[in-house]
């Protein structure tokens, strides 16, 4: 068993049937088809600041996102001037992603691709990830972040839960920042933790005394000049 998977598992059992804390999940289509009030996604967008900011450490003309969501990195990245791709392997997130994009005024190109297949994947300065890593195995990690870095000219960014991150949901992996390097040991990269900026209820101000501040870390890998 994987280094902080042994605590994973050992909290979720204590903590699954707490609704507050274990998020049920059905279909990543159910999930996307009612999203967040505008304040949250502000919120969140808040939050995420740093992972948008290592996206503009890079100074891209273009960048793509795996993983469509609802669009908050790649719209807001959008308003920033970029040239912007999302690709995702489901047709239904694709469509509830193009109608939030269009709502909210985002001119990103959402499409068809699959990070697990490098011939799916469109060519760009960044790739960034918000929110995919964590669903997937040691190896699928690697060959994602492998496929990214094959199809961009300047590296990539990305964001992942960390242990201290509620709920769960949908079979994610929140490692602590000891895992991820170790899965990723064989990369050249910057690895941190960084959270929400202010405890919103009392329930996350406890938490926030255990580390909850740091619930997710950033990941940034440059390209390798070869």
């Amino acid at each position: 068993m994987q280094e902080g998977h042994i605590r994973e598992s050992f909290l979720k059992e204590i903590l699954k049937k707490l609704p507050i804390i274990n998020k049920k999940f059905n279909s990543w289509d159910e999930e996307y088809a009612s999203p967040h009030s505008l304040q949250t996604r502000f919120l969140m967008l808040w939050t995420h600041a740093p992972l948008i900011e290592a996206v503009r450490r890079f100074n891209p003309v273009d960048v793509a996102e795996v993983g469509a969501g609802e669009g908050l990195i790649s719209t807001t990245l959008s308003w920033m001037g970029y040239k912007v791709m999302v690709i995702d392997n489901n047709r239904g997130v694709i469509d509830e992603a193009t109608a939030y994009a269009q709502k909210d005024g985002g001119k990103q190109t959402i499409q068809y691709g699959d990070a697990l297949k490098v011939e799916t994947m469109p060519e760009v300065d960044v790739y960034v990830s918000h929110g995919v890593l964590e669903h997937f195995n040691d190896d699928q990690i690697c060959r994602i972040i492998d496929n990214m870095l094959a199809k961009s000219r300047k590296g990539i960014a990305f964001c992942v839960p960390s242990i201290w991150y509620f709920p769960w949901w949908a079979n994610a992996r929140h490692m602590p920042l000891s895992s991820w390097k170790r899965i990723l040991k064989k990369y050249d990269m910057e690895l941190r933790y960084y959270g929400e900026l202010k405890p919103l209820t009392i329930g996350h101000k406890i938490l926030s005394l255990l580390g909850y501040r740091n619930n997710f870390i950033l990941g940034v890998i440059p390209k390798q000049k070869s």
